[in-house]
């Protein structure tokens, strides 16, 4: 069995885990404390980040913003953000794509729009919030993507220059 283990895990349901590993079998994933002992550690990758299901666009899956199931939610597309984001509170954040490549383009595109909100917020809006709306819409989700956020301030919370993903092989 594989694990990864970061600094800061995001699970798919929106739990902020310290000191975690991700487990990876042939069972499925299951995420754990790195010191309650119910891990092999000969087998644990430490990645230097936050790790967080993959960034979900919906329009990319053709879901219409005006037929969101959660209607507590907005929608921000990050494409037409040309004033800083102040507050992410029941936001989800598109990117119109799902390609990493271009994820990080656009993340280097507009970081100075982003490095006032919380980095843990950011991620949750364009991972986790997106992923709840396809499970309310019963699209299988069982087979998610993990990626890594690499270059963020982890003691400041905030996204920085340097802020990209990569997606993670197991």
């Amino acid at each position: 069995m594989t694990s990864l283990s970061s600094h800061i895990i995001l699970t798919q349901s929106a739990q902020v885990l310290r000191n975690s590993a991700i487990h990876f079998s042939v069972d499925g994933t299951r995420v754990s404390s790195v010191f309650e002992g119910t891990h092999e550690s000969a087998n644990t990758f430490f990645c230097d980040g936050i790790i967080s299901p993959s960034v979900i666009s919906l329009s990319q899956r053709n879901i219409s913003i005006t037929t969101l199931i959660n209607s507590d939610f907005k929608v921000l597309n990050l494409n037409t953000l040309y004033l800083p984001l102040s507050d992410l509170q029941n936001t989800i954040i598109d990117f119109g794509t799902e390609n990493i490549s271009d994820i990080n383009l656009i993340l280097q595109q507009k970081i100075r729009f982003l490095q006032c909100v919380s980095s843990i917020d950011f991620i949750l809006a364009c991972t986790v919030y997106p992923l709840s709306e396809l499970k309310n819409r019963n699209v299988d989700c069982n087979n998610c993507q993990w990626i890594l956020w690499m270059g963020t301030d982890l003691i400041n919370k905030q996204l920085t220059q340097d802020t990209a993903i990569k997606e993670l092989f197991y």
